[in-house]
């Protein structure tokens, strides 16, 4: 009998990494970090969760979760503040997911970081891991652990159940989740809520506020409480229906450097500053300000000393940017520079990074799979342009539309590179070029020839 509720445990597997919540007055060797002890939760929910959508369940949520339930086991990989982490520490903590995704007696996987550079890691894992058996929930802490006012419990607890709860759903990707701020102007004192963020848009927005990530675009997944469990929205639901991979084993790709070159755009009209360009980058990133008014010199050069290799263009307006709202931005895409449509600029360059550790495996499906009406360069950069712009918003639709005319490419709504093979992706990017060239109609006033079929 003890044997049988052994078996009917959720295994929660827990990666310590260091950051705030670990912070004492003396520095902890990894294994000296004691994880939380997790509390009762109190009371049962009164709410009735909805019934079941799609192929998961989703009632289970709606019950209270007991102790007996849970078994948590502590993995302390290192103890460092997120700012220290390089790559060495980003294959090592890689590694250490794609091993306990891979572990068939493990359920789901919590990791307890810093969060200066919290939504970078969780970009980065999200794009270098493929084929995940598991939810992977990251979290932390504004304050450390058991210090006055600290959220770390809360949000420690929180994830907990917010891995039970998504491993039933097989929501398996690399999530971000932190406590939300109850509002002041309530009279009566709402519970802790916790939001569960999809890693395309997560940034953090506050130094010490408990509602420390924003989110563009409401790519919010899903909200949690310890006693209430996970209730998912509508992208929620729709992404679990997604997560299937083909993979047979959880894949991790190590993050080299050098790939991804970012150029800034000189405060003076004087471009003699513009620098040097990497030559072993694959890809190139050039950053500039404002809503699409990027310098017409500055992409004429860059497009020169790019010699062929993708350009993505991210500004300081981030989610905002439009490069047809002017004549330059339009030129840089007919050039095939890409624009970063409603990803935060850190993300667009981490995903722009991914893409380039890719090039031998995108260079060899162009070889194998070229149209006849195409040259290799051209069917590249729209190859490129379908994997790196799927998923992203754009202020409106058409706004979107009209940078898909300029491109020649239909951008995908869902995200095609996230727990994916990059086999798989490309053949849904390929599918995104057929679809666009078989039908896709320009808007009105853009009946123009299309870039990249040009003889």
């Amino acid at each position: 009998m003890a044997e049988m509720q052994e078996m009917k445990k959720k295994r929660i597997a827990v990666v310590t990494i260091g950051g705030t919540i670990f912070m004492s007055g003396a520095p902890l060797a990894p294994g000296e970090i004691k994880l939380p002890t997790l509390r009762a939760p109190a009371g049962r929910s009164r709410t009735p969760f909805p019934p079941a959508h799609g192929d998961f369940e989703l009632q289970p949520f709606g019950r209270s979760i007991s102790l007996e339930e849970i078994r948590t086991e502590h993995h302390p990989l290192y103890n460092l503040d997120s700012s220290e982490i390089r790559i060495k520490e980003l294959n090592q903590l890689g590694e250490k997911l794609a091993e306990l995704s891979n572990n068939g007696d493990i359920d789901a996987i919590v990791v307890l970081s810093g969060t200066d550079k919290m939504h970078k890691l969780v970009t980065r894992m999200a794009h270098h891991l493929h084929g995940l058996k598991k939810p992977v929930l990251f979290t932390g802490a504004e304050r450390p652990l058991g210090k006055r006012g600290s959220n770390a419990q809360r949000n420690y607890e929180q994830a907990i159940r917010a891995a039970c709860d998504l491993s039933k759903a097989k929501l398996n990707q690399v999530l971000l989740l932190f406590g939300k701020r109850p509002p002041t102007n309530s009279k009566r004192k709402p519970p802790s809520v916790g939001e569960i963020y999809h890693p395309l848009n997560a940034l953090k927005a506050h130094a010490t506020r408990d509602d420390l990530f924003h989110h563009s675009y409401k790519r919010v997944l899903g909200t949690v409480t310890w006693r209430r469990g996970t209730r998912l929205t509508p992208l929620g639901t729709q992404i679990t229906r997604q997560a299937r991979s083909s993979l047979q084993a959880t894949v991790f790709t190590p993050v080299k450097e050098d790939l991804l070159d970012v150029v800034e755009i000189p405060e003076t009209k004087s471009l003699g500053k513009f620098g040097k360009i990497n030559q072993k980058a694959q890809v190139i990133a050039l950053r500039a300000e404002g809503k699409g008014n990027v310098i017409r010199q500055a992409l004429r050069q860059l497009a020169k000393r790019a010699n062929g290799r993708p350009v993505i263009i991210t500004t300081e307006a981030g989610a905002h940017v439009d490069l047809t709202a002017y004549e330059p931005g339009k030129a840089a895409l007919r050039k095939g520079m890409l624009p970063s449509g409603g990803l935060i600029p850190v993300t667009a360059e981490i995903r722009a990074e991914y893409l380039a550790h890719q090039m031998d495996e995108i260079n060899q499906y162009v070889e194998q799979h070229k149209p006849r009406n195409a040259t290799p360069e051209e069917f590249k950069r729209k190859l490129f342009a379908a994997l790196y712009l799927s998923g992203a918003k754009f202020t409106g639709r058409d706004t979107k539309k009209k940078h898909e005319v300029e491109l020649g490419v239909k951008i995908t709504k869902n995200d095609i590179i996230i727990n994916s093979s990059i086999q798989e992706a490309l053949a849904k990017a390929h599918t995104a070029i057929k679809e666009f060239e078989n039908g896709r109609k320009p808007p009105r006033g853009q009946q123009q020839e299309l870039p990249f079929r040009r003889s």
